[in-house]
C-alpha cells in the first residue's frame, strides 16, 4: 500500500514499526481505566529518619537552595536499560527509589528549608502516555500518584515535568 505525500509515493510498513496509530486503537486504549488512587497508604519506615536527615542538612546550609537529583535510567545496547539505582544522597534524604526524582530544599525567610520531592506521577490515560511511552505504566507497572507519594514519603510532592 502506498500513500502520496507531497507528490512522492511512501510505502507503509506492515511489520509493526509504523508509528501511526489507528483512531480505533487510540480510543480503545484511552477509555475504561478505573481510578486506582489509594488512600490507605502509610508512610514508609524511613520517613521519620529522612525528615530528621533533611532537617540536619537544612541546618548546615542556611539560606541556600539545595537540589538533590535521583538520577536517570541509562541505556545499554540501544534497547535495554541498566538496573536503576538512585543517587545515595537522594535515597538517604527521601527514601524514594524511583528514577527522575529531584529533592529541592527551598530556603525560608524564617530559617530552615521547605522540602519538596519532584517525582514522576501516574501516567496520563488521556494523551496515551500510559501505553505509548516505552516507560509508560502499561509496560513498567503502576507508578504512585503525587498524593500517594506524599503519603509514603512524608513530604510534599510535585510533578518533575512541570
Amino acid at each position: 500500500m502506498t500513500e502520496r505525500t507531497s507528490g512522492a509515493p511512501v510505502k507503509q510498513r506492515k511489520n509493526g514499526l509504523d508509528r501511526k496509530i489507528s483512531d480505533e486503537l487510540a480510543t480503545n486504549m484511552n477509555e475504561g481505566w478505573d481510578d486506582t488512587e489509594r488512600d490507605d497508604l502509610k508512610p514508609i519506615a524511613q520517613a521519620a529518619h529522612t525528615a530528621r536527615r533533611r532537617a540536619e542538612l537544612s541546618a548546615r546550609f542556611p539560606g541556600e537552595r539545595l537540589v538533590i537529583p535521583a538520577g536517570r535510567l541509562k541505556v545499554r545496547a540501544n534497547d535495554t536499560y541498566y538496573r536503576f539505582r538512585p543517587s545515595s544522597d537522594y535515597a538517604y534524604l527521601t527514601g524514594d527509589q524511583t528514577e527522575n526524582g529531584v529533592l529541592v530544599l527551598e530556603p525560608r525567610e524564617d530559617g530552615g528549608h521547605t522540602a519538596t520531592a519532584y517525582v514522576l506521577p501516574r501516567s496520563d490515560r488521556e494523551n496515551g502516555e500510559f501505553w505509548l511511552s516505552a516507560r509508560g505504566e502499561l509496560w513498567d507497572g503502576r507508578r504512585y500518584s503525587l498524593g500517594e507519594n506524599a503519603q509514603l514519603l512524608g513530604l510534599p510532592c510535585a510533578d518533575v515535568r512541570a
